[in-house]
């Protein structure tokens, strides 16, 4: 059990690291888009969040598959079948979450470029870049706390289907391999304790950078 939940936590946590620095990176490159590849690339971002889970999973598997029969390169290992297999369900189980968290971090740093401290700041000399870098980026990552469970739990939803998938000798299918309700409770706690202990981890962020200001 602590093998398969220790495997199963090491990719849970390493999707969620992934998702939020990846957002950051495509949200703040977004700010420097043209207004034309701005309403492009939110249109991508729809179409994206449309497709289901499950046809994204598939379809990287079958490219991996394609690419193999191609060219005869395995380019990632794609089943678990008593190995431990990382970096494709990382990916997969990050991916819709990375477009959701893009979203919504592009609508707060809409908001926040409108405030009044930006123009100040700007009209002090203060390159866009710096004020961004200084003071923008800051308050984005404080409303971004509020969305840390969400987030989590948004990933934790599809965390069965990618164990299943990929043939993971995971913890979430142990679960449903277990008739003891005594034990699915204590599974339920070891799945909510590092959920307590991220939003913990977030708050003390949180708290700090309200104290700074």
């Amino acid at each position: 059990i602590i093998d398969t939940y220790i495997y199963t936590m090491v990719v849970l946590f390493s999707a969620f690291v992934l998702t939020i620095l990846v957002s950051f990176l495509f949200s703040y490159t977004f700010l420097f888009f043209s207004k034309r590849f701005k309403r492009l690339f939110k249109s991508l971002l729809l179409l994206i969040d449309s497709i289901p889970d499950i046809i994204i999973i598939l379809g990287s598997q079958l490219l991996v598959i394609h690419l193999y029969q191609a060219t005869g390169f395995k380019l990632l290992r794609l089943y678990g079948f008593g190995r431990h297999v990382y970096l494709l369900p990382i990916i997969c189980l990050s991916f819709v979450p990375i477009v959701m968290v893009i979203k919504i971090i592009i609508k707060i740093f809409e908001e926040e470029m409108d405030e009044q401290y930006v123009e100040f700041a700007m009209a002090k000399g203060l390159s866009r870049t710096t004020v961004i870098l200084k003071h923008v980026i800051r308050n984005v990552m404080k409303s971004l706390y509020g969305q840390i469970g969400l987030i989590y739990w948004y990933m934790l939803s599809s965390l069965f289907i990618i164990e299943f998938l990929f043939q993971m000798q995971g913890f979430t299918p142990l679960l449903y391999r277990v008739s003891d309700s005594s034990l699915t409770s204590v599974a339920i706690i070891m799945i909510l304790i590092p959920f307590g202990l991220l939003k913990a981890a977030s708050f003390r962020f949180y708290e700090r950078s309200v104290l700074n200001d």
